[in-house]
């Protein structure tokens, strides 16, 4: 294989990498909105808390949840 050949494949290999990095990260973030969604919708506060970081803390209905 000529060497011209390969780097176009690696330049290939690598864009297809980037790309399904970005759509994975995508589903990711559009899971976690259904999640929240979902939750808020059921009054789970307490389980909502659980999608941030560990210092997180949501605001609803004039309350703070931990």
């Amino acid at each position: 294989m000529s060497e011209d050949r390969f780097a176009t494949l690696e330049a290939k290999l690598a864009a297809l990498e980037t790309r399904l990095a970005r759509r994975e990260d995508e589903l990711d973030v559009r899971s976690l909105q259904y999640i929240y969604g979902y939750l808020i919708d059921k009054c789970m506060y307490d389980q909502v808390v659980d999608l941030f970081a560990d210092d997180g803390e949501v605001r609803f209905f004039g309350g703070v949840w931990r």
